[in-house]
């Protein structure tokens, strides 16, 4: 990246264009036009694709969540009771100590906490400090006494005074956390210990139906996996394998049925307003081949798999109820052609210095206020309208605007006015962006040049033998 193309690519980012912008009333155009209905009828029979109603689609589905299956966990009273031993780390309660601390805050608190240290060493009370000095309101009435705390529950640099004091009453040194410094006294020890079974039984329940339930689901998962795509013209032996072969009315998996279900409905039903449900069940693919989708993970916990059972493709609205629509896309055609006589005129009267104030008091123009703009700032700008803007050529001298048209399809012509561009210095903090953005242009064109060529040069050859390409689908499946 050269300097002066970093200049220039600079200079032109930081530029900034002052511009009016002159844009056609269509509506004072579309007052007197008419439309024929053979002009209707035209329009539609030649744009029917515009006027389509949403594809839809109607299909058999199963629709997972990890909750369903909780019925199909068992357990007996052996199983938890294994559940628990086998996790006693998950009901032990850890170790507790009670402590009381004197807090300092402030630039010297470092120096007055030895004070303190200094009179405590000789024979001080700690309570009594503790109300005298330290700062932590909520302690200090109570000699600076802590609720019983475990570990993981308190500041680190705290948490490992109280946990280093060997013996009741063993005192800190001074210690320094987030919220000040301390010196921290060992009140009492409360061992750890185990719960007992019956006491936390409903809890030794919900974690072991919550594990196996995991368990099912993931079991469940990959059956409709696999059966679903070895049997793809329908889901019932899937759904058959999942049960185990329970009874209908105690099956948790079912075939559920939908109603016909629209592309362009915003507000469809569970699970089908999930966007990649949706994705799958309008994909062409799912649809031409009349297979079981893959199954769709939603989250963690649920999955879904499809079957298209009918497809109604988009169809043409009626000419009666797209009309309305029709003749107003007709009317704003047309008025925008009428418009084009109005653009040339103005644009004439601009290059010889005429007002326009006739345009405008005739309400058949809209000038805008002067503006000013750059590349980084363009505010609420038409992003079009700041391209062509920029696009825009300077004024050859000095004094003169530069003037162009523009007729974007199927919207109001508009003119642009360039009064002014000021160059200016790109901000410094820029710079390496720009440099790494241009350096990275320039490094993917290269890359390009030589792929190129490497193509030119080379022969390739594609193995068709069967067992390559069986193996190739395996690993693609």
């Amino acid at each position: 990246m050269l300097p002066y193309e970093l200049k220039i690519f600079g200079e032109t980012f930081a530029e900034t264009r002052n511009f009016q912008q002159l844009t056609i009333n269509l509506d004072s155009f579309s007052k007197d036009i008419a439309v024929s209905d053979d002009e209707v009828s035209a329009y539609y029979d030649t744009h029917k694709d515009n006027f389509l109603l949403p594809e839809k689609v109607k299909l058999s589905y199963v629709f997972v969540k990890s909750d369903d299956l909780k019925p199909l966990v068992k357990y007996t009273e052996e199983d938890l009771q294994k559940y628990f031993n086998l996790h006693s780390e998950m009901f032990t309660v850890p170790e507790k100590r009670v402590i009381a601390h004197i807090l300092l805050t402030g630039e010297d608190a470092a120096e007055k906490i030895k004070d303190i240290a200094t009179k405590l060493a000789n024979g001080g009370d700690f309570a009594a400090l503790a109300k005298e000095f330290s700062e932590d309101t909520s302690s200090n009435a109570n000699g600076g006494k802590l609720p019983a705390l475990s570990l993981g529950k308190m500041d680190s640099s705290l948490e490992k005074a109280a946990f280093g004091l060997a013996n009741i009453g063993d005192i800190s040194e001074p210690v320094n956390s987030k919220f000040g410094w301390h010196i921290v006294k060992l009140l009492e020890i409360q061992p750890s210990y185990s719960e007992e079974f019956d006491k936390v039984k409903n809890t030794v329940i919900e974690n072991y139906t919550k594990e196996r339930v995991n368990e099912v689901y993931l079991d469940k998962r990959q059956i409709m996996i696999d059966k679903s795509f070895e049997n793809p013209d329908s889901l019932d032996v899937a759904v058959n394998e999942a049960n185990n072969g329970l009874e209908a009315d105690k099956a948790v998996i079912k075939i559920q049925e939908s109603q016909l279900l629209a592309n362009d409905n915003s507000e469809l039903p569970v699970p089908f307003n999930v966007d990649k449900v949706k994705a799958t069940i309008f994909n062409k693919e799912v649809i031409e081949s009349g297979n079981n989708s893959d199954v769709i993970d939603i989250g963690n916990s649920a999955f879904v798999v499809v079957h298209i059972d009918d497809y109604v493709a988009p169809t043409p609205k009626a000419l009666a109820d797209v009309k309305d629509d029709i003749v107003k896309v007709i009317t704003a055609n047309k008025s925008i052609e009428k418009s084009h006589e109005i653009l040339v005129a103005i644009l004439e009267d601009i290059k010889k210095g005429n007002s326009l104030q006739s345009y405008i008091t005739d309400k058949l123009v809209t000038l805008s206020p002067e503006q000013s703009v750059s590349r980084k700032n363009a505010g609420s700008l038409d992003i079009n309208v700041v391209e062509n803007l920029f696009a825009m050529p300077k004024a050859t001298k000095e004094g003169n605007v530069s003037v162009a048209s523009f007729e974007p399809k199927g919207q109001a012509p508009y003119i642009l006015v360039l009064k002014n561009v000021i160059t200016a210095e790109q901000d410094s903090s820029l710079n390496n962006l720009s440099k790494n953005v241009l350096t990275q242009y320039n490094m993917t064109s290269d890359n390009l040049l030589l792929l190129d060529a490497a193509r030119a040069e080379s022969v390739i050859e594609y193995n068709t033998d069967r067992d390559y390409q069986k193996m190739i689908e395996e690993q693609q499946n």
